[in-house]
């Protein structure tokens, strides 16, 4: 079996299933590829483990009670200090609590707590590289392995310093600014997640090249534009009318082309009016 991760084929008692979204975030069982065990649990823990103990991702995730194979509730934890004593405050969907580790219980009342994080910008792009590569494989196999960039994407999820890489890749994420010739479409894009609610890839075509969106929880998180012969794969449906975005809402996944969900949330919104015009499905 092939495993798009590694590019390598693979005996099938060395392959497992991979959520393309996980469901920790959102995702669904229908919205999955086989690949390699460990190339699979080496990415689970370096890529979509930070990128779910991200501050921002843990917070945006709270009022969602999305749960993974451990079925534990999701938190969001931070070292701190209080009075110089150090601690760790937990949000959860139920509220927040800071835990005293020299005393080994639980604070109460009012205090003046002192926290630090980081948001790692890299692993953005590294999840929605992650993503994209996966979702190229659930759409189009063997030739998304053909007529894509493959390999530049792969060199991003394994990349020590993103950086210092020269990649023929375009990235945004939403901690980076947008160039004006691409906030348009990006911004539809981000009233288009919203709108549709649950974890989502876009997937739009281009000469050239393939621009792939993700979105958890209606939230948009990046997106990756990258090289492919778009002309060489079977994308001549209505699925793919504009492009094609994949929904899980529900632990369902929904399939539809972009120009029917822009149609859609259109009819719903009243953004434009379209009532005079003869538009053939």
């Amino acid at each position: 079996m092939y495993c798009i991760y590694s590019g390598q084929n693979l005996d099938d008692t060395d392959m497992n299933v991979e959520h393309i979204i996980p469901l920790s975030l959102g995702g669904c069982d229908g919205f999955t590829i086989m690949v390699g065990k460990k190339i699979n649990s080496d990415l689970g823990s370096k890529i979509d483990g930070k990128f779910c103990n991200d501050f921002l991702i843990g917070l945006q995730q709270l009022p969602f009670d999305n749960r993974g194979h451990s079925k534990k509730r999701k938190s969001v934890n931070l070292k701190g200090t209080v009075n110089n004593r150090p601690i760790t405050w937990s949000l959860s969907k139920d509220g927040s609590k800071f835990y005293d580790h020299m005393d080994r219980k639980y604070l109460t009342g009012q205090m003046q707590v002192q926290v630090k994080t980081a948001l790692d910008i890299n692993i953005r792009w590294k999840f929605v590289c992650k993503v994209a590569l996966a979702t190229g494989y659930y759409l189009f196999g063997d030739d998304f392995v053909k007529y894509a960039d493959c390999e530049t994407l792969r060199k991003a999820l394994f990349s020590e310093n993103l950086r210092e890489e020269k990649l023929d890749l375009k990235v945004y994420t939403n901690l980076t600014p947008i160039q004006d010739k691409d906030k348009g479409i990006h911004d539809l894009g981000v009233m288009l997640f919203k709108h549709l609610g649950g974890s989502a890839v876009h997937f739009g075509y281009a000469p050239g090249r393939i621009i792939a969106s993700v979105a958890i929880n209606g939230k948009y998180i990046g997106m990756v534009n990258f090289k492919a012969d778009v002309d060489q794969l079977p994308i001549k449906n209505d699925l793919h009318r504009c492009g094609c975005v994949l929904i899980c809402k529900n632990n369902k996944l929904t399939q539809i082309s972009f120009w029917q969900s822009i149609y859609d949330m259109n009819q719903e919104l009243g953004l434009v009016d379209i009532s005079g015009l003869d538009i053939q499905f």
